[in-house]
């Protein structure tokens, strides 16, 4: 009796310490992609209540023409976007608009 109540025991053991071993990787992951799924939920928020909101509304409440542009900041720049930098992005943007109709 004595050795089934050791390995009962220790199989025990061995479980509890591979649930603790599953749920810190499963921590571990999710915590990775907790900013970027904040970020994409932020943005189709955004994305829902422009859909939602009518046209009437739209013109008294937001000023018409916004562009929301999310994209990750190269080189690890963090500094303060300049009308320069949005604006060559808006060329690139353009250029790839031209490319695409003229196919």
């Amino acid at each position: 009796w004595i050795f089934f109540f050791l390995a009962t025991f220790f199989i025990i053991i061995i479980l509890l310490n591979m649930l603790i071993a599953i749920m810190a990787d499963t921590f571990t992951r999710i915590k990775d992609v907790n900013e970027e799924t904040g970020f994409l939920e932020w943005g189709l928020w955004i994305y829902d209540k422009d859909l939602l909101m009518s046209k009437r509304h739209k013109g008294r409440w937001c000023p018409p023409k916004y562009l929301y542009i999310a994209a990750p900041l190269e080189g690890g720049h963090t500094g303060p976007v300049t009308l320069q930098t949005i604006s060559s992005k808006l060329d690139d943007i353009r250029d790839e608009i031209r490319l695409l109709r003229s196919k």
